[in-house]
């Protein structure tokens, strides 16, 4: 075989490009974050929801 002859087969082991995935990763620390986060927004509703119902049984006793 002369020096400016390839090979017939070529080894792909070393020349594969890692797999790039499609979508974020989300480490467990970003995950116990958001569900933190998640958990405040929705306790804050809930309690704005309960505060404009007290404030209408409030108005509705006094009439």
């Amino acid at each position: 075989m002369n020096n400016n002859e390839f090979p017939k087969t070529i080894n792909t082991a070393h020349t594969e490009q890692p797999v790039q995935l499609s979508y974020p990763v989300i480490v467990p620390e970003v995950q116990q974050v958001l569900a933190e986060g998640s958990i405040a927004v929705i306790t804050i509703l809930c309690l704005t929801v309960l505060v404009h119902e007290i404030r209408l049984l409030v108005e509705a006793s006094k009439s």
